[in-house]
């Protein structure tokens, strides 16, 4: 194994398990402590990594979203895949609401052959899927635009007028995505989204939370659900989850669902 190589996958090792120990390292890269310890000095050099006595801690910051032109090119078929089992889980007469995103996009493009449902969304981009779908024949029901402050970036709506119009509502099922999924929680970039999805996620009967595998063992800036708040996680399985956050998730009582990606 060539030493660049080998220190990406001590880095990676470190950013997902929080620290590593140089004895530890060792062992796994078969290397003696001072091979380890050259690149431990080398990657703490970059400002990636913590050195600390007997090994190094992950420098945490917090994951920035891209723009979101950027983030709906991302990973489009893992979230394709999230989308089409996310949907086969809406039933006859169900009422549902999305929050914005790609994955949940792509929930709205797998809908089809549901009877009476009805979708509440603060998308424009999901609302035009919906209404496309409708006049196919895909699904009867209706769908609900919640109004407020347009974001023209994000084609959503937004602030007070949004969050009121939500409450007045009461769903079956809440999809609601995220930037990043850790032991901490589910977290957004964005509070004012983070709100509104948490809000989602309050006047729904079960919350289930679509996210991309990348996004896990990643903190953002605002938390805005705990666990216990949520009754599904779905995700992909290309990228591995450390076992700190499964066992956050498991003790918070959610189910992780891992779609096969091939």
């Amino acid at each position: 194994m060539f030493a660049d190589e080998r220190k990406a996958m001590i880095l990676e090792a470190i950013l997902r398990d929080g620290s590593g120990y140089i004895a530890d390292l060792s062992r796994q890269f078969h290397v003696s402590d001072e091979t380890i310890r050259r690149d431990l000095n080398e990657l703490s050099k970059d400002k990636k990594i913590l050195k600390v006595h007997g090994g190094a801690i992950a420098i945490k910051h917090p994951i920035r979203e891209e723009n979101y032109k950027t983030r709906v090119k991302q990973n489009c078929e893992a979230k394709k895949k999230i989308g089409q089992y996310a949907a086969s889980l809406i039933s006859d007469g169900d009422i549902i609401s999305f929050d914005y995103g790609a994955t949940a996009e792509e929930i709205a493009r797998s809908i089809y052959n549901l009877k009476n449902i009805t979708l509440i969304t603060n998308s424009f981009t999901i609302a035009s899927i919906l209404t496309e779908k409708q006049k196919n024949g895909d699904f009867t029901g209706k769908i609900i635009f919640i109004g407020g402050a347009v974001d023209c970036e994000t084609s959503k709506t937004g602030g007070e007028i949004a969050m009121s119009v939500l409450n007045r509502f009461m769903a079956d099922k809440a999809f609601v995505c995220a930037t990043s999924i850790s032991q901490s929680g589910i977290m957004m970039w964005d509070e004012s989204e983070g709100e509104f999805s948490a809000a989602l996620s309050t006047r729904s009967c079960e919350t289930y939370v679509v996210a991309d595998s990348t996004k896990f063992d990643k903190e953002s800036f605002y938390k805005f659900l705990d666990f216990n708040r949520v009754n599904h996680i779905i995700t992909d399985d290309e990228n591995k989850i450390s076992d700190q956050t499964k066992s956050a998730i498991c003790l918070g009582n959610a189910r992780l669902h891992v779609v096969k990606s091939k």
